[in-house]
């Protein structure tokens, strides 16, 4: 690994909060798998590399989808732009993930924003629980502008061919491509999605071309040297030397994806309801077991570990947050990522032969349901509750989000 864990960890010392002890070395020599080497692996590995600096709770990244607005649709074979508009977040970097996938911890800025770079990926709905199957995915590196917005053109040879349904994500990852750590046990839907419908048009491109946006990879040097020269905050962050742990293979990366409520639903104020989500390829552990007490789970030091299926071992959350949109479905504002209306614990009601289980969660509080617009995402961690990371980049998103209105 060119960048010793030990010299970056060297600066974290003496400003950055420490939540766990030093990782347990032996969790990867006794796992079966092989050590990350920097490369994208398609069979599971076992990463000793750290979690890294954590940011402050009032600095925790989040990701609204802006255009195209939730239930568009769009003319098949035409281009269309994405807008993605960021807060907390600070996006410029990424590695090279031939080289150094997973070669490093979580970083902070300056501002104790984490360092990082979007994804955007668009999946047929009938396909969200197959991680390999997406019809567009591109990083995005660029900063944002002075509204916090990124954006992605979808043109030319990128234009959705096929009329469905689809649904269009944005990801937010490190440096390194991994998904981003948080500091707190409670979750928070930091990533968005919306659903779009294609349907048969011209072939001519109605939509106002654009350059998309550049893949900017960093060299080895360019990275040691902004760790080595930046100045680090004092007070913004916490740091976590507890290991990645076991990553699945990619046969084996989870998924989630909203059944009910369906994307778009009206629900009269006052009616309880169930939400319900299927999930593929991950163990989920009953609530009763918690990491300290069941020695089939990872010890705190280790974030992730797998069963004996591969599936990564954890938890399913269900988040609902109020948006504030106008007429036309748009957004008036990004929501906060503390500012949660539900925070629901998914328990398994159904299994199937396949690997997936649905998943679900009774509203009964009804004091949220006020009239408005709110969206509904799941969030998959780890059984000590950490973000879950992956072998590839290019995949489809393993959490979901929908939208539904209260009448």
């Amino acid at each position: 690994m060119c960048l010793a864990l030990v010299a970056v960890f060297a600066s974290f010392h003496g400003w950055c909060h420490e939540v766990a002890k030093e990782p347990s070395t032996s969790f990867c020599k006794a796992s079966p798998f092989d050590l990350v080497n920097g490369k994208q692996q398609t069979a599971a590995t076992c990463s000793e590399v750290m979690a890294g600096e954590l940011p402050r709770i009032d600095r925790i990244p989040s990701a609204v989808i802006l255009s195209p607005v939730d239930k568009e649709v769009i003319q098949a074979g035409t281009s269309f732009r994405v807008q993605v508009k960021m807060s907390n977040f600070a996006c410029g970097c990424a590695s090279d993930s031939s080289t150094r996938w997973l070669a490093e911890p979580q970083r902070l800025s300056h501002d104790g924003l984490v360092e990082g770079h979007l994804h955007v990926v668009v999946q047929r709905v009938d396909e969200l629980l197959d991680m390999t199957e997406f019809e567009f995915f591109q990083s995005v590196v660029d900063k944002q502008d002075l509204n916090g917005i990124l954006t992605v053109d979808l043109t030319d040879d990128n234009v959705i061919q096929e009329p469905g349904h689809y649904r269009v994500c944005a990801m937010l990852g490190t440096c390194v491509h991994a998904t981003i750590q948080l500091p707190r046990e409670e979750q928070f839907a930091i990533d968005d999605c919306i659903r779009i419908s294609v349907q048969e048009g011209p072939d001519t491109d109605q939509t106002q071309r654009c350059p998309t946006s550049s893949e900017l990879q960093l060299s080895e040097q360019q990275i040691d040297t902004a760790f080595e020269s930046r100045t680090p905050p004092s007070t913004f962050c916490n740091s976590s030397k507890a290991l990645l742990g076991e990553i699945p293979s990619g046969i084996n990366m989870p998924a989630s994806s909203v059944l009910q409520p369906i994307n778009g639903q009206s629900i009269s104020a006052g009616t309880p309801f169930t939400i319900r989500v299927g999930v593929k390829n991950f163990a989920v552990i009953d609530w009763d077991y918690t990491v300290e007490n069941n020695e089939e789970f990872p010890p705190l030091d280790v974030l992730q570990k797998l069963d004996n299926h591969g599936w990564i071992q954890g938890h399913a959350f269900v988040l609902v947050q109020e948006l504030m949109v106008d007429s036309g479905g748009r957004h008036s504002s990004i929501p906060s990522v503390s500012n949660y209306t539900f925070v629901g614990k998914l328990t398994a009601v159904d299994h199937s032969d396949n690997g997936s289980v649905v998943l679900a969660a009774d509203v009964d509080d009804l004091t949220f349901l006020m009239p408005g617009t709110f969206r509904l995402c799941t969030v998959l961690v780890t059984a000590g509750h950490s973000s879950i990371n992956f072998p590839i980049a290019k995949r489809g998103f393993h959490n979901d989000c929908t939208r539904f209105s209260v009448e």
